[in-house]
Formats: structure tokens, C-alpha cells, sequence
């Protein structure tokens, strides 16, 4: 990228080039870093990131690369996953394709949303589409949907309120409907009910079904000294 004002640039500065760990059964795990393609903003907000970065994982060669997009026609500039790649042995095994939004809601207030993911499988040939849709106030997720290879799908739809903030912030109601083939679809719903404060008062699982799940919390904002820390959870 060499449009003004962004260059490619190829410095030499100090960045994380491996990392370690233990798996916890006994062997040490290196991870390798390679980038590629540092972008620099010339009009002062300086480097922002590279365009590809590349983890090898030494204990099972597996590679990963990541591909960022730029995305430079927005009030503020984003930097956008794109792409992860999996690889073994220089041969590919997973792909997650990433299609991005950006929102500018006036009096400074910009989200970057996610819109869809695909996600493929290369060993299984297996492809798990994910869309999501987000309100146009406060951002909040309000319906989703997820295919996974045509096989099965899930959809969700959630109602947000208002409570102990200026916009819609909790959620109140999350209904989920699944289908496996040709079966019948399987529907049910969460409840969450909240105090003044904002704090989760009840959450019920299953809460269209016969025998719902009912979850009650209680806090110590009460008590003099209480700092709205849960203190009694009944199931």
C-alpha cells in the first residue's frame, strides 16, 4: 500500500518474534512470528500494523496466517481481519473468511461490525456461514444466523432494554430456533431480568418451555458497605 498518505514500510523495528509456552503435558511449545508489510500513516498516527502475520507452531508445524485490510474511506481509520489461513505441512486445512462494516452514528460514536463469516473445513469439505445483523442506534446484535454446510442452522433474535444507561444496554429476551435436515425446529428462549442499577437480577433458561430454568441473584448494594457484588445465587 503506497497511497498517500500510508507507505509500506520496510525500517527495522523490534517486534515479538517468538513466543513460548508449556502444553501442560510435558513439552514446550514455540511459537514463530513473521510479518509482512508494516503500514505507516504519514499525517501523524504513525505505524498501524502489517498486512499479513504468520504463526508456525513448533510442536505441530501447523501455520497460521492472518490478512488485514485497511480500511481508509471511513471518519477514523480501521484495521480489518480479513483472512486466517491453516496450514500443515504446505498443505491447507482451514480458511475464515471475515466481511466487515463500519458505522458512523454522529457525535463521534463509530462502530466496526463483523457482517458475515465464512468458515471452511478443507480436510472435511465443510463450509459454516455466519451473518449477523446489528441495530442501528446502539450497535447491540439483534438477529443472527449460522449454517453449518447445509446440514444444520440456528438462528437468533434478541430484544435489548434500558437500564442504568442512556441506551438500549441489556439484554432482555434471546430467542434461538434450530433445525437439523428436514426435522422439526427446535425453538427456545433466554429471559434476563435486571435492577435499577443494571445489575442481573434473574436469568431463565428455556424460559418457553414447560420446565424453565430459573436462575435469581442478589447483591450487597443494600448493605453500607456494599460494592454490588453478588452475594446469593439460587438455581
Amino acid at each position: 500500500m503506497n497511497t498517500y498518505p500510508y507507505f509500506s514500510m520496510f525500517n527495522s523495528f523490534l517486534v515479538v518474534k517468538e513466543m513460548k509456552y508449556d502444553d501442560g503435558v510435558g513439552s514446550d511449545v514455540d511459537i514463530s512470528l513473521n510479518y509482512k508489510n508494516a503500514i505507516f500513516h504519514k499525517l501523524g498516527k504513525g505505524l498501524l500494523g502489517f498486512e499479513e502475520i504468520t504463526r508456525t507452531n513448533s510442536l505441530n508445524a501447523i501455520r497460521s496466517l492472518s490478512r488485514f485490510g485497511l480500511s481508509s474511506n471511513t471518519p477514523i481509520i480501521t484495521w480489518q481481519k480479513l483472512k486466517e489461513e491453516t496450514q500443515a505441512d504446505n498443505q491447507l486445512i482451514a480458511t475464515v473468511d471475515y466481511f466487515n462494516t463500519f458505522h458512523h452514528y454522529g457525535n463521534k460514536r463509530f462502530f466496526q461490525f463483523t457482517d458475515k463469516v465464512i468458515a471452511t473445513d478443507h480436510l472435511k469439505n465443510q463450509v459454516t456461514t455466519s451473518l449477523f445483523n446489528y441495530s442501528t442506534n446502539e450497535g447491540n446484535l439483534i438477529t443472527s444466523s449460522v449454517d453449518y454446510n447445509g446440514v444444520e442452522t440456528e438462528s437468533v433474535a434478541n430484544i435489548w432494554i434500558q437500564k442504568g444507561s442512556w441506551i438500549s444496554n441489556k439484554l432482555h429476551i434471546s430467542g434461538i430456533n434450530r433445525q437439523r435436515g428436514s426435522e422439526s425446529i427446535f425453538t427456545t428462549a433466554q429471559t434476563y431480568s435486571y435492577n435499577n442499577r443494571g445489575k442481573l437480577t434473574q436469568s431463565v433458561d428455556y424460559a418457553n418451555l414447560t420446565a424453565p430454568i430459573i436462575t435469581d441473584y442478589e447483591y450487597d448494594n443494600n448493605q453500607p458497605t456494599g460494592f454490588g457484588n453478588v452475594t446469593n445465587v439460587t438455581v
